[in-house]
């Protein structure tokens, strides 16, 4: 329970005698943070503590954006940066109001499915206050990844964790195709159900690989730790 501090923008509460942690959550345009800013240590029972968090640094800031997929504008579609996602127009142009820091921009159609969102080469780093304009240049990319087992042999059907994307499966030939690619290095682990479940423990198996930016369609093999 908390009531207004008189004067301040503060609020104060009924707290346990405790170890706590001081989270700002906010809504910042079309997003949601949350941020820790601090913590308050051994607060007795009784006690009476006013503590103070400079906020300056979280000052937002705005992204405006020309987005061009494969050289056309990204039409129509949604980007995510940050928390949020953020719609596009006809000519691709997008503004984005978010928290400071350093995010890696994606593109997908209103219809995606989770499987069609295209990622900025490189981050962009937004910095307290700053208005951003930028033409952002994405690039769609076909990866082919061969997995082998140890032995050699194709690990076919079988379901692996790949860094930031989720869970895929080899074909019968051991073949995962990502379509679009991300441009970051990928791993291989085991599937989320299998360490949710004990089975296997969390570890890279395989990798890692990139995609070469300077192509649209590579082939690459790797090949599996047992």
């Amino acid at each position: 329970m908390g009531r207004r501090v008189p004067g301040g923008p503060g609020r104060c509460f009924n707290l346990l005698s405790a170890d706590w942690q001081v989270e700002l959550q906010c809504g910042v345009g079309e997003a949601w943070y949350s941020h820790l800013l601090g913590n308050v240590k051994a607060l007795a029972d009784g006690e009476l503590r006013t503590v103070a968090f400079d906020i300056a640094a979280l000052a937002p800031g705005e992204l405006r954006a020309t987005v061009l997929l494969d050289g056309a504008p990204a039409a129509n579609g949604q980007i995510c940066f940050g928390n949020g996602w953020f719609r596009t127009d006809a000519r691709g142009r997008v503004v984005a109001k978010v928290l400071p820091g350093e995010r890696r921009l994606c593109f997908a159609p209103r219809d995606d499915d989770g499987t069609s969102r295209v990622y900025a080469d490189e981050p962009i780093v937004v910095r307290p206050g700053d208005a951003i304009e930028r033409t952002i240049a994405l690039a769609r990319r076909r990866l082919v990844v061969r997995v082998l087992r140890a032995d050699g042999s194709p690990a076919a059907d079988q379901t692996f964790g790949i860094t930031m994307l989720g869970d895929v499966r080899t074909d019968g030939k051991g073949v995962l195709v990502l379509d679009p690619a991300p441009p970051w290095e990928l791993s291989l682990h085991p599937a989320t159900a299998d360490v949710m479940a004990g089975r296997q423990k969390a570890r890279r198996l395989g990798g890692p690989v990139r995609m070469p930016l300077d192509r649209r369609e590579a082939t690459v093999e790797v090949r599996l730790v047992e």
